[in-house]
């Protein structure tokens, strides 16, 4: 098969442009293109965005070559790309550098080959190079890695080389950041047809018995299987114990748990799991899906952030972030306690005058949104400095409710966001690296910075430059 796949129907959505490094034009999330199979390089893990029309394959990145790769809320490690050069920092074999690090070194990248979409799970990565195979380090937990097995990589090896080829992938899981306890790691990829694949571990991680690798088998496989046929979709995320992909035409598709109506599949709360890919009847015109905790994010085609699911005290009670949301139904009363603090109808964020939103990130209590001008807003907890606005709070006092923007120097403009553990990492357009939050856990640095201790309520309060 290959790697380029046919060009199929065209529709146009509002696309605003960004200018990268040395005034490239960069297409964010929102611009007037023409959307072809050839495309979606645009919405790729390091978020490139380059035009459709005349555009490079889906394995070629733009000349920039700057971004971080979406992440699970779990992560004790991070990447990003500066320059077209691949960094990771933090926990040990995951980092890809041979071993762990407390700040930035290049990752160890195999001969020859070029990586074109990345994902960061909490204890493995996934990656795709320009011949369309994956690539994969870190915890080979349940088959993650493929014919690796249950072994630890500490540099990128190849996953697939046949003769299907991908174009997205995604990597999951669950990491007990306490004690390193539970363990997993679940893999999705898309295929240049648009067909979903998975493997891994079947459960995702929790005590429950959550089937999440969308084919309703409770079995882990370190071989990569085709779980749809005929649905073109066009990115994948991976959350804790759920997942979601979303179509070329703006649907989105769920499975696996539905705690706290993380699924958005119906308006009444719901215990069950879903087995298979299910499509949400509420979520439309959607160009992103990111998970945090126990509560789900989108993006969609207006450049406006929807939310639901979980209403912890850290994304504001009734109110996540700013958005009117509507508690779920319940159907039988030991239900009624959980839809109480849930969301099931996906609600709209209010975004004011601030331009639109082009990318999401959710972390653990908090999520990151990247405008059009290459500004971060965030809103949700701020116990370490998680919103980069120069202020720090508690779950009792000073989490923010509505979106604050987050303070970089002057002139500075972001091209990619993603949300680490209780804090940020972002690329600018000159192929800075900043990062903010909390600075380390468990012996791992989390910003990057060098620093080899710190305190255990130690945080970043601003974007601080890393590389």
């Amino acid at each position: 098969m290959n790697s380029t796949p046919t060009p199929r129907r065209r529709r146009r959505v509002a696309r605003p442009v960004l200018l990268g490094a040395g005034g490239v034009a960069i297409v964010a999330a929102l611009g007037m293109v023409a959307v072809t199979g050839a495309d979606f390089t645009d919405r790729g893990q390091f978020n490139y965005r380059v035009a459709a029309e005349g555009s490079p394959s889906p394995t070629t990145p733009p000349a920039t070559g700057n971004g971080v790769p979406s992440q699970n809320f779990s992560n004790r490690h991070s990447l990003a790309r500066s320059k077209n050069v691949l960094y990771g920092w933090g926990g040990g074999v995951t980092t890809g550098t041979g071993a762990g690090s407390q700040s930035l070194l290049p990752v160890v990248m195999p001969s020859g080959t070029t990586f074109t979409e990345i994902a960061a799970g909490p204890s493995h990565n996934l990656a795709i190079d320009q011949n369309g195979d994956i690539w994969g380090w870190g915890n080979g937990l349940q088959g993650a890695l493929g014919p690796a097995g249950n072994t630890a990589v500490s540099t990128p090896i190849k996953i697939t080389a046949t003769s299907t080829k991908y174009r997205k992938v995604a990597a999951g899981g669950y990491v007990n950041l306490g004690n390193g306890s539970v363990n997993t790691g679940t893999s999705f990829a898309i295929d240049t047809n648009g067909n979903l694949w998975s493997w891994g571990s079947w459960n995702g991680g929790m005590s429950t018995a959550w089937t999440v690798l969308g084919d309703g088998n409770r079995a882990s496989r370190s071989t990569p299987r085709q779980i749809t046929t005929g649905i073109d979709f066009v990115d994948v995320a991976a959350g804790w114990e759920k997942n979601a992909a979303v179509t070329r035409d703006g649907y989105v598709y769920t499975w696996g748990s539905n705690h706290y109506a993380s699924l958005a599949l119906s308006d009444t709360y719901s215990t069950s799991a879903v087995p298979t890919p299910t499509r949400s009847p509420y979520l439309k015109n959607i160009v992103k899906v990111a998970f945090g905790g126990r509560t789900a994010y989108a993006i969609d085609g207006e450049g406006f952030a929807w939310v639901w699911g979980n209403k912890s005290p850290t994304l504001g009670a009734s109110t996540l972030g700013g958005a009117s949301a509507t508690d779920c139904k319940w159907s039988s009363s030991s239900e009624q306690t959980t839809a109480s603090a849930a969301v099931c109808v996906p609600a709209r964020v209010p975004r004011g005058s601030n331009p639109p939103y082009t990318d999401i990130s959710a972390g653990e209590s908090n999520v990151y949104v990247l405008d059009a001008a290459g500004a971060v807003w965030s809103w949700g907890g701020n116990r370490f400095g998680n919103t980069g606005d120069g202020t720090l709070g508690t779950i009792a006092n000073r989490d923010t409710l509505v979106p604050t923007k987050a303070i970089f120097p002057a002139g500075i403009k972001v091209e990619a966001v993603v949300a680490a553990y209780f804090g940020g990492v972002a690329v600018d357009t000159t192929g800075g690296v900043w990062t903010w939050g909390r600075v380390g856990m468990t012996g791992t640095n989390l910003l990057g910075d060098g620093r080899n201790t710190w305190g255990d309520q130690d945080g970043q309060l601003t974007p601080k430059k890393v590389k």
